[in-house]
């Protein structure tokens, strides 16, 4: 995951839903981004992220399904969590995201056990163009431009 928001980051609004603690988030600081907002559902978690000393990043305690975006962004990640949604509530909140990404935005996705989570993979790839697909059987790693 690094490597790909290294690759697609810079100079990108970025936002995490899933973001749990920040470890992700703490990854990424030397890429160039504009801002980063990290969603996840645990206090704990955003309470712990925020302590990022960095004015780019903000942090707010929402579940996935309850999440709409306040505004435009270009690099939407979903690291390891939209197969916890069932499908109804997976095809909502893609469509909600992807209707808010900005032109040129892309949607960066890793799923666990690819071929248990064939479903959502599919869903994933209905959503636009696949920009890249990398990973094995056990972790798949979807790159998704907004059409």
């Amino acid at each position: 995951m690094l490597q790909l928001v290294e690759q697609y980051g810079a100079n990108r609004r970025i936002v995490e839903l899933g973001c749990g603690d920040g470890s992700l988030a703490r990854r990424v600081v030397h890429v160039p981004h504009t801002s980063y907002l990290g969603i996840d559902v645990a206090d704990r978690a955003t309470a712990t992220a925020s302590e990022i000393n960095d004015p780019r990043y903000s942090f707010r305690t929402c579940s996935m399904q309850n999440w709409h975006p306040d505004g435009a962004f270009d690099l939407l990640i979903m690291e390891e969590c939209l197969y916890y949604l069932g499908a109804k509530a997976q095809d909502a909140l893609l469509e909600r995201a992807f209707a808010a990404m900005a032109p040129g935005g892309v949607a960066i996705f890793s799923v666990r056990d690819a071929e248990k989570q064939k479903l959502t993979l599919d869903r994933i790839r209905r959503q636009g163009p696949i920009v890249q697909e990398c990973g094995e059987t056990y972790r798949k790693y979807l790159v998704v431009a907004r059409e």
